[in-house]
């Protein structure tokens, strides 16, 4: 949990400082048995050291599947820009190769 809350990955909809506190605190809840994130402080007492490991799994779980989606998201916004900065390239240089011919041309008729 602590290496989660250290390299915590981008998330839709979650600011990586609040997540990391959150990350934290489940750490808490399993090395120490404290209360869960969310739940009342003064519950922990009466918990007697149990731990809540399936909403440790579905804290975990949440977390691959919301930064996958990141990173999915991500690397298609990265595709986009790359195949937009492609067409500009290819653009620049069919104008250019244009703008030689023209310039060709116009160097033969002074020549001429």
């Amino acid at each position: 949990m602590r290496s989660i809350a250290e390299f915590a990955l981008e998330q839709e909809g979650t600011d990586i400082p609040t997540f990391r506190a959150n990350a934290e605190a489940w750490a808490r809840h399993v090395t120490l048995a404290t209360a869960p994130p969310g739940a009342p402080e003064d519950d922990a007492g009466t918990r007697k050291g149990r731990r809540e490991w399936e909403a440790v799994r579905r804290f975990v779980r949440d977390y691959c599947q919301s930064s996958g989606k990141r990173a999915v998201a991500v690397t298609a916004d990265l595709r986009q820009v790359i195949w937009v900065f492609i067409r500009n390239i290819s653009q620049a240089f069919t104008h250019d190769e244009e703008i030689d011919g023209r310039l060709h041309v116009q160097m033969s008729r002074l020549e001429t």
